[in-house]
């Protein structure tokens, strides 16, 4: 196997993005304009909301645990959860990396 996902993220993925920083709404949405930045230049776009066409959801470990409609929804979907540091090394690699490594679990 030799770590290599089975499903591989795709190259053009749709990323929701989630409460991903605490803190006054103005911090937060120039930090999330940023996030988006990164998705973008990865090749892929940002979702409105979690969906069937949604790959991943992109969120803190504070806001699994308090299981937000974000994250209940990915769940439901059996969608992947990770933190902002999976999209840290993807930019690193210049490339979406696979999710197994990032995961998050809902409590």
């Amino acid at each position: 196997k030799g770590g290599a996902e089975a499903n591989p993220p795709p190259p053009s993925m749709r990323v929701c993005i989630g409460k991903v920083f605490d803190g006054p709404k103005e911090v937060r949405e120039r930090e999330n304009s940023g996030i988006s930045a990164s998705i973008t230049k990865l090749g892929g776009a940002v979702a409105a909301g979690v969906g069937k066409r949604t790959e991943v959801l992109l969120t803190s470990e504070k806001d699994v645990e308090a299981r937000t409609t974000k994250v209940l929804k990915a769940v439901a979907l059996s969608k992947p959860i990770v933190p902002l540091k999976w999209l840290d090394a993807s930019s690193a690699a210049k490339r979406f990396l696979p999710f197994d490594a990032y995961a998050l679990s809902p409590p």
